[in-house]
């Protein structure tokens, strides 16, 4: 009976010895000279990969600048640090510098990186470069894998991106109905002598100033001025007024001039080569009678010959040829004035003044009134 317990015992401690040893095979006994225990990476559940019961070995050579080294997984927070001497820390997502012979991260993938032969160091990959992408108004800032492409102005309204200029219009319109600002073209850049005492348009006093920079829009050798005029003279009297003057002070050539002179209502026209070309025509008017002038200039369609007219109330009331050019003046278009020193103002009103860059013809003046 003896022999048998004690047969049994030491069938027991043999079966206890042998399974200390073969759990001591298999985590690596822990303390063995060369060997370093290598933690896997938290993954972003928070549970512990596991291999082969939760640890991987991995083999230390000894040469300068090895290590074994957390690998953070995909999405990972900081990893933990390695065991072994040197051993680098992860930040979240990016591998770090690691050693041994097999995938450190068998059970989950690293983030961008492999283990590499015994022996050797993996640098992890580099960064990928910044891709361009637009956020709504360009907000944001630079961050790694993205630059910022800023926000771009809106477009135009639509009606007015497509919106085309009529080739045949006006340059100038101005109405002066109750204000000196055109319906189109240019803003006077004087106004002077001017008042709004009815509906009927802008009264120019004699001395007054009107001006529109830039030619009042005119840049071709045709075009036309047309505007109602209500004089506050006799037209049989003597005296002078300037309804539009487009000129270069002390330079005859390339000039034109509509004004009263005296008993006449005339239109002066000088070409590039100083030659004149114009209409004048008597007139008894009263005072207080409203009459529409319309000027032109240029070449006649239908006949090719270059022509001054003018014409009174729709009425073409006399015309001249002339040879030369027209290059109009780059200053000023003077409106029921003229320059500082010249002819006196309109004593008058006038009302709906427009100018062309074309030769208007007799139906298309007439439908001006």
């Amino acid at each position: 009976m003896t022999k048998t317990w004690v047969g049994i015992i030491v069938g027991v401690c043999v079966v206890i010895t042998l399974a200390i040893a073969a759990r001591h095979f298999r985590t690596g006994g822990g303390d063995e000279p060369g060997r370093a225990r290598v933690p896997i990476a938290v993954p972003a559940g928070g549970a512990l990969a596991e291999r082969a019961g939760g640890w991987s070995t991995r083999q230390n050579t000894g040469e300068a600048g090895q290590t074994s080294g957390a690998v953070a997984a995909r999405g990972g927070a900081q990893g933990e640090r390695g065991s072994g001497p040197g051993a680098a820390e992860s930040g979240g997502g990016a591998a770090t510098v690691i050693t041994g012979g097999r995938r450190a991260g068998d059970a989950l993938g690293a983030s961008g990186s492999t283990a590499s032969e015994e022996g050797a160091i993996q640098i992890a990959r580099p960064r990928e470069p910044g891709v361009r992408f637009e956020r709504p108004g360009g907000l944001g800032g630079d961050r790694p894998g993205e630059s910022v492409v800023r926000g771009q102005p809106l477009p135009q309204d639509a009606a007015e991106e497509g919106k085309e200029e009529d080739p045949n219009g006006p340059v100038l319109s101005l109405s002066l109905q109750g204000t000196t600002e055109p319906d189109k073209g240019d803003a006077p850049v004087v106004a002077e002598g001017v008042s709004f005492e009815s509906e009927d348009g802008a009264k120019f006093s004699t001395d007054a100033q009107f001006a529109v920079p830039n030619a009042g829009g005119i840049t071709g050798e045709a075009g036309t001025f047309a505007f109602t005029i209500q004089g506050e003279w006799p037209g049989n009297d003597n005296t002078d007024a300037s309804f539009v003057q487009l000129r270069t002070p002390n330079e005859w050539n390339n000039r034109i001039q509509v004004t009263k002179n005296g008993q006449w209502m005339r239109f002066l026209f000088t070409d590039d080569t100083g030659m004149e070309s114009g209409v004048g025509v008597p007139i008894n008017w009263q005072p207080g009678e409203t009459h529409n002038i319309a000027t032109t200039w240029g070449e006649d369609p239908e006949t090719g010959q270059r022509l001054t007219r003018l014409y009174i109330d729709g009425r073409l009331v006399g015309q001249s040829p002339y040879n030369g050019n027209f290059v109009p003046p780059s200053g000023p278009l003077y409106i029921g004035s003229d320059h500082p020193g010249g002819q006196p103002g309109a004593r008058g009103t006038i009302s709906r003044f427009t100018a062309y860059n074309r030769l208007l013809g007799p139906d298309e003046v007439r439908g001006l009134q």
